[in-house]
Order: C-alpha cells, then structure tokens, then sequence
C-alpha cells in the first residue's frame, strides 16, 4: 500500500506469478459520485490505476488532487475491518471513538476535526457511501462489508461533495452486481477472545446482461476482554450483524438502475472506561466532596454543607488503585451501546449525448442508546446516558461529460437534503447535585436546606434540517500539458432546533427545574426553547497542473471548504447560551507533485499545503453566571492556520517484494482566539495557546509486501508499521470556576495526552489455484495498552479513558468462486 496522495501502488505480474496488490481510487474532478477504477499492467514495474467517471477516465497519477485509496483486496490484506483500520494505514487521518459512543467517530484531517457527536454539530470531514451523504458520526464505526474502494480526499472538497467537507472527504464504495456471471466468496474467521467474523457474498445475474442481484451478510462476534473486579462481568465484546443487498437493472446499454439496502446492528457491553488520574482531593461514595461542595458553603445552609463534608470519603490514591490493571475495571454501572442503521438508496443513470445524467436519491435512519460510566470507578461520580433516532433523506441530480473537441471535462449538479429526528442525553454527576443543593430554596416546594439526592442533566434536541446546493466545476486542457480545473458551489442551509433541557431527580423523567437553578420555575413546556437560523457560502477550486514529461505531474490549486454552522443543543436557562455557532470556512492553498522513474518502478508523490480557518468550532466550557456550574458549548475561534506535507514512496525492488511508506505533518496554531470566561461575561480570556484535539504532528507509516508463486497456488506474507506521534484528547489548557481560571497541572495535561506509539502487524497465508486462501494474522503485536480516548472533566479533577485493544491474532480461510 502507499499512503498520502496516491493509492497504494499495483505491480505488473505475468499470469504464471498470479495477481499482485491493488489499490483503486477516485478522482473526484469528475464527478460527486467517485468512478470505479480499473487497472492497466506495466511489465516489471508500478501498474496505472484508471479511474473512470462514466467514460470519462484518468489515471490517478493525472489527477492533481491529494487521495488516498485502497481496493477491497488490499483492505482485506491489511486485515481492516472498519474504518479506524483503514486509518491506520492513511498518514494525516485519524479517527477516535467518540467518548459518547463507540460507533460513533471523529474524523480528523489537517487539523480539523468534529469534536462531539452531537446531532446538531457537523463533522469537517464529510461520509460519502455509495454516493450518499451520511450526515451522522453515529453508525460509521461499522464492519467493512464487499468493499469496493475506500478513498480519503485530503483538503477541501466543497465544489463537488459540498458542505462539511473542509478538511476532506472519506468516501466508500460497496461492490456492484455483475451481469454477467455467478460469484460468489465464503470467509471465516477465528480468533484471540472466541474472534468470530464469518461473511458470504453472492452475486446472481438473474437476466443476463439485464438483471442481477448481490447479497453480503457478516457475522461478527468475540468476548470481551476487560473483567470488572467486582462482578466478573467481561466488557467490550462484539456482536454485530451486517447485511445489503443491491439489484440491478439495466434494459439498454445507455441506462441503468442500482438500487441498494443495508443493515448494520451493533451490540456491546462497553466501553469500559477506566480512571486515568485524579487529583488530590477526596472521593466520597456516591458523590464527589471536593473544593467544589466546601465551596457551596456560602450559599448553601451550613448543615447542608456540613453533611457533604462527612460523607465517605476514601482517598483518591484507593480510587486511582483500581484502574493499574489494563484488563481489569471497576465500574458501578455497566456500560451498554446498541446502534441499528438502516440505508436505502436508488440510482439511476443516463449516457446521453450530451454527457452522463445521474440521478441518486437516499434514505438513512439511525438509532442508538449508550449507557456509560464515565468516571470509570465503582462510585457513582459521573454516568451518562444517551438516545439518538436520526433520519435523512437526499437526493442529487448531476450530469458529467466531455465536450470541446474533448478539450473541457465537466461536473455539474444540484443537491437536496433534510433531516430529522432527536438526540437526547442525561448526566447524573457530582457537579450538578451540588450546584443544586447550592440553590434548592429557589425551587417551588423545596424548603431551603433540603438534602436532594443525586441530580440529572437532561438534554433533548429535536431537530429539522434542511439544505440545498448547486455546482459545477470544469478542466480545460489548454495544451497537452497544462490544464485548468475551476469550480463554484453554493450552499445554503437551514438549522432548526427545540430544546427541552433541565433537571430532574436521578432516574426520573420529570424535571425540577429548568437546567440550571437560575430559573425558579418551568417557564412554558418542560423547558421547551424554540431556535432556527439559516447559514449560506459560496465555496471554490482552481488549479493549474502541468506535465513535465509523461510521468512527472506538478499542480498548484486554491478551495475553499465550508461546514455549516449550527444551534448549541446543550444551551440552558442563560439566554447567552442559545447563541448559534458560525459556519466553519477554511481557505486553503496546495502544491503537490507526482511522479515515477525507472520504468515505473518507484512511485513518489509529494503535496504541501497551507490553509487559514475562520470561525473554526471548537468547544469549549464555560461558566455561567450566578452558579458554580459550567457548560459544554460549541463556539468559534476567530482564526486558525495550518501549514503541513503528505508524501508517499512505493518501490519495487524484485519480482516478489514491494516496500511502501508514507508521512505527513500537520502544524495547525491559533492565530487569534479569545473567548468569554463565562456566559455573557465582559472578561475574556486568550485561548490562542490551547491544544488541538486529535491532531497528532507526525504520523508515519511503511509496509513490506512479499508473494511468490508456486505449482500449488500462491504464497503471500506482510508486515507493516503504523506511527502515530502523540495527541491530546480535551483542547483546553485551563480549569473554569465560576468568574476564575487556573492553568492545568502537568499531570492533568498529561493524563489527556495520548503518547506516540508504534503499532506493528502481520500475516502470511497461502492463496491456492482451487480458490481456497489460508492467512494467519496478527494485530498490535508489541501489545501497546496506551490510552487512546481520554476525557478530562476538569470540574471533577479527573480524566478516563479507553485503551487500545491487546494484541490480538488469529486465522481467516476464505473461497472464492
């Protein structure tokens, strides 16, 4: 595989030594919908990987745009199973579990990224499968299922993908039915923890070269490998089932019809989190009496007070003590996430003389419930549950084709889309009991001095969104070797929210108050607050690329990416709150080169780049007025600039063994950022020096690939390192109090950094000439336990975290018909 702006490279094979690696990608200068790719032998050397977009076809190393891409062979060979897999292997990509769900990811790209999961939050790194838009984060962490390609777009992609693509695009395509013959691939897996993965695929051409259908089912189960101390119940396990299946139909050579439909159930007691650090002050049982109950003493009644202080409080050194073990947690509540997606989609396609009419139109639901004990101890300080049911539905209409003496290539379309549906969440933690306790005289029928058991937040946002865009965008050929790409898409989006947030007595639905103690009463329906703002961009791409001579292609090119803005959900009784979030617009400038030598037998592609970000979103909490509280809240910093590289080198060095590695480096920093310390506060605060999330500077990444071919079939072995340096997971550099702000200790900032780690894999298998392939794999062979997902409470004093999975290893047999 080679990594950063090209597909992994394809080596030219004679049929006596069997098929080689290969990797596909899209170019997506043609059109919204990425083509299939096909691929052209170059004896001895680097093969060319044709990317085609309805009889529009390059090669990717024509294509002046940063990809990268992988077939499903080559997945398959990695031993990716989902997309944090495909990550692995993709410099400058990264992708985190959200702390609020494990199916739900953070994409991050040249510094960008979707910092919470949030309904009403949009990621800067768009998901396109099969052409359709999926707007959620929710459900993406699936099983690769019959994958065609995986590609990662890299910078703006806002002329034809559209919003929410500033930082790139991650883009699957599923396999097609063929017309033509039965096939058919039966795979079974067997692993470390009881690993079950077992799958099938059936393509059936029920009408020669008029009708077919192609069904995919996979089975994946395995026992969880944390066992918490106290009951010995195992956490983080697997049981997922997926299955799609796709029909076409095509009555003429020049029309067609795909339709499509795909299930993905996820099951798991997990995650399990486990205490990473917690600060010098005592733990009581049930709640957390720190500095932050002492404080309320001068508001709440001294009783009141005086009974916080004496509850249990063991030291924080016992509650640290229970989380050295990496296997082992300690939990009081159990962890549990179920997600259900469910994806319709119809296409239609048209090659006319004009050009090819594409016609795509979609469905997706999702649901998904996460139980989680967030502070990851047997206390009850910090449990958070959620509820998400989200639907979409889209659909564009796009025609591409060649024109002017085939001089002018083009790209043009419109797109529609609306969303709807609610995400709904509860904490139950030690901060909001004792801003309660603080205020209860304020709430009708409780006396002043009452002892309130433990409190809930509660957030619940239904949503109604809408969007609609336009494009087009062109190449002309003004020489042989110069071209300029050019493009305009305008966007326009209408977000609309109402909010029922407030307080509610633990593991009741009625609330007490209106999310904060502020409001003495429930001022209208259960806290119902109605918002809507509508948000607007015209975004761009133009670039000049030159061929200096057949295989040597150097480009220059500008875009600008756009990400919507939105409505904070988690917004509360302040008025300062309901501020919506400005649209995130990156301006972004790019030069690359690709090229290859000795008769294509190395590959090296280069790109540079720098962009300036205005309004990026980014969280941030804050305190609000009147209480001790703070508040989680989407706002944007004023200006943000990254500068960054991603390089790749594939080499054939025999007939039997191929090295490919690949680099980036990202450096984003705060130009300007300064924000409010709290809520409608006239005191701010410069942010310019906080951490970025989930942006490591370096990542690198190398693999050697070696086949050679036998009377009996074909042996194939390969080892590969993924680096990454190291990142931090909460982006702020200070502790908010009320009106005061105080630096984060070393430790504290350590505990949400996640170190620079080197992860090895390999397998070796044997591909016989009856079909039948045998391959022994293994992951995480060093076993590297490190903290990959850290969440810092800084209120609390404390961060969790989640680990990176043991080393596991295991056998897969498959046959191919």
């Amino acid at each position: 595989m080679v990594l950063g702006l090209a597909a992994s490279p394809v080596f030219a094979q004679s049929a006596a030594s069997g098929p080689a690696p290969t990797t596909t990608s899209a170019t997506p200068t043609q059109s919204a919908t990425p083509a299939a790719a096909s691929h052209q032998a170059q004896p001895g050397g680097l093969t060319d990987i044709v990317v085609t977009a309805r009889r529009i076809s390059e090669k990717l190393q024509d294509v002046p745009v940063s990809v990268t891409a992988f077939s499903g062979a080559d997945l398959q060979r990695q031993n990716a199973v989902s997309v944090s897999d495909v990550a692995n292997f993709t410099p400058g990509f990264t992708v985190v579990q959200s702390p609020s769900s494990p199916t739900a990811l953070f994409l991050s790209l040249r510094g960008q990224v979707q910092g919470d999961a949030l309904a009403t939050l949009e990621p800067s790194v768009g998901t396109y499968i099969d052409g359709l838009y999926v707007a959620r984060a929710y459900g993406l962490n699936a099983d690769l299922l019959d994958i065609s390609s995986a590609q990662i777009l890299k910078g703006p992609q806002g002329t034809l993908f559209g919003r929410n693509t500033s930082a790139g695009a991650l883009v699957l395509e599923t396999n097609k039915p063929n017309l033509d013959k039965l096939t058919g691939d039966v795979r079974v897996g067997y692993g470390r923890f009881n690993d079950v993965d077992a799958s099938a695929v059936i393509n059936l051409p029920i009408v020669k070269d008029f009708f077919a259908l192609r069904g995919a089912i996979l089975v994946h189960e395995r026992d969880g490998y944390i066992t918490d101390s106290n009951t010995g119940e195992k956490y983080n396990n697997i049981n997922n089932v997926t299955g799609r299946l796709k029909a076409l139909w095509q009555p003429t050579p020049d029309f067609s019809i795909i339709a499509s439909g795909e299930w993905f159930s996820y099951k798991t007691n997990g995650p399990a989190r486990q205490l990473r650090y917690v600060t010098g002050t005592a733990l009581a049982y049930e709640e957390l009496a720190s500095t932050q109950f002492a404080g309320l003493a001068s508001v709440a009644p001294p009783a009141v007070a005086a009974a916080l202080l004496q509850a249990s409080t063991p030291p924080a050194s016992q509650i640290g003590a229970y989380n050295t073990d990496p296997n082992s947690a300690t939990l009081d509540d159990a962890p549990r996430t179920v997600t259900r997606t469910q994806t319709y989609s119809v296409t239609a396609q048209y090659d006319s003389a004009i050009g090819t009419l594409k016609a795509i139109g979609g469905y997706r639901r999702v649901t998904d419930f996460s139980n989680i004990d967030l502070d990851g101890t047997p206390y009850q300080i910090l449990q958070t549950a959620g509820y998400q049911d989200l639907h979409q539905w889209s659909g564009e209409l796009q025609l591409t084709g060649r024109t002017l003496h085939n001089r002018l290539e083009y790209a043009a379309g419109v797109t529609y889309f609306t969303e709807a549906g609610y995400d709904n969440s509860t904490a139950n933690d030690a901060t909001s009991f004792a801003t309660f306790l603080g205020f209860a005289g304020a709430v009708p029928g409780v006396p002043a001095g009452t002892f309130i058991p433990n409190m809930t937040d509660s957030y619940d946002g239904t949503i109604n969104n809408k969007s609609f865009g336009v494009y087009g965008q062109g190449t002309y050929h003004l020489t042989d070797q110069l071209s300029l790409t050019a493009g305009l898409r305008y966007s326009n989006d209408k977000k609309s929210l109402v909010t029922h947030n407030g307080n509610a007595l633990y593991n009741q639905s009625a609330f007490i108050s209106c999310d904060l103690p502020t409001l003495a009463t429930l001022a209208n329906d259960n806290c119902a607050a109605a918002h809507s703002n509508t948000f607007s961009k015209v975004s761009y791409t133009i670039g000049l690329d030159y061929k200096i001579t057949p295989d040597v292609l150097v480009y220059i090119k500008a875009g600008r990416g756009y990400r919507s803005g939105g409505e904070n959900l988690r917004a509360n009784g302040d008025p300062a709150t309901f501020a919506p979030f400005l649209p995130e617009i990156n301006d972004e400038q790019e030069i690359g080169i690709k090229s290859e030598f000795f008769d294509r037998r190395l590959r090296v592609n280069i790109a540079a780049y720098h962009n300036v970000i205005t309004d990026a979103q980014r969280e941030l909490l804050l305190g609000v007025p009147g209480t001790t509280e703070t508040l989680t809240e989407l706002y944007n910093a004023q200006k943000q600039r990254t500068y960054g590289f991603e390089a790749d080198a594939a080499a054939v060095l025999t007939r039997d063994i191929t090295l490919n590695a690949g680099t980036a480096y990202t450096d984003p920093k705060y130009v300007t950022y300064t924000q409010p310390i709290a809520f409608g506060s006239s005191t701010y605060v410069d942010h310019s020096s906080d951490f970025f999330s989930y942006a490591p500077k370096w990542t690198f990444n190398a693999a050697i690939d070696l086949h050679h071919t036998f009377a009996a079939g074909r042996f194939h072995a390969r080892g590969d390192l993924s680096y990454m340096s190291h990142y931090y997971g909460a982006p702020d550099r200070n502790v908010y109090s009320g009106t005061t702000v105080t630096p984060n200790s070393a430790a504290a900032i350590a505990s949400f950094t996640t170190p620079s780690a080197a992860i090895l894999g390999a397998n070796v298998g044997m591909t016989f000439t009856d079909g039948l392939d045998v391959t022994v794999w293994g992951k995480n062979l060093t076993n590297n336990r490190d903290f990959t997902n850290n969440l810092y409470v800084s209120s609390l004093g404390m961060t969790t975290g989640t680990r990176r999975e043991p080393v596991t290893y295991g056998i897969t047999a498959s046959y191919k018909f």
